[in-house]
């Protein structure tokens, strides 16, 4: 065992732990529950590490989803990456949970729209093109004020209105584990003693009137 990472996600009511060398998986767990993260998520970090024989002086990395999503989610599951990545050592690595969402309908020649729930009728939405780069950076929206139209043509994955059709929604771990042995690869790491969640702030949500 190479290169373990360690992958976390609890940015939304999927809590899931994964454990992966060489982008390949050895271990997961997931639940997809509500409010739960807080009571099971250390668990399950102990439970992989247990059953595959490894303690976190083994892994290479820690890989976070960190966010946009559920406020108490990531809080708990950052909190946790930061520490078990306390001095860097292993590293911190962070994947933003609309990367997450979009990556299985990366390479289908046509962009891509992410929509996560955020509270009442506000979404965060982002666009990528089909090969998961930034269009349009993460904006939180009224739903009822957006003007879905714009956004017709392109691929859908996450949390989008229920008059909406998606083609991708069901987050799994392995979308995480993925991106975070490519960032891995790439040497793109975070410094765990200053990293924040980086989309829990006061957005100013856009208003894109129907037409």
């Amino acid at each position: 065992m190479n290169n373990l990472i360690l992958s976390i996600d609890s940015s939304s009511n999927l809590c899931a732990v994964a454990l992966s060398d060489n982008n390949k998986l050895i271990a997961s767990y997931s639940l997809y529950l509500k409010n739960i993260h807080d009571k099971i998520l250390t668990k399950n970090i102990n439970r992989v590490l247990k059953d595959v024989g490894i303690k976190v002086s083994d892994l290479k990395s820690v890989a976070i989803s960190a966010g946009p999503g559920s406020f108490t989610g990531l809080r708990v599951g950052i909190s946790l990456a930061k520490a078990l990545t306390f001095e860097n050592n292993p590293k911190l690595i962070a994947v933003s949970s609309t990367e997450v969402w979009a990556y299985p309908l990366i390479n289908q020649t046509k962009n891509i729209s992410v929509m996560i729930k955020s509270h009442g009728p506000f979404y965060y939405t982002q666009t990528f093109d089909s090969n998961l780069n930034e269009i349009e950076s993460i904006t939180l929206i009224n739903s009822e004020e957006y003007d879905f139209e714009q956004v017709s043509n392109n691929l859908k994955a996450g949390e989008f209105p229920d008059n909406i059709k998606v083609d991708y929604s069901f987050n799994k771990i392995d979308n995480l584990v993925e991106l975070a042995n490519q960032k891995y690869l790439n040497n793109e790491f975070e410094d765990s003693t200053k990293f924040v969640p980086k989309y829990v702030q006061n957005f100013i949500p856009k208003t894109n009137i129907k037409k």
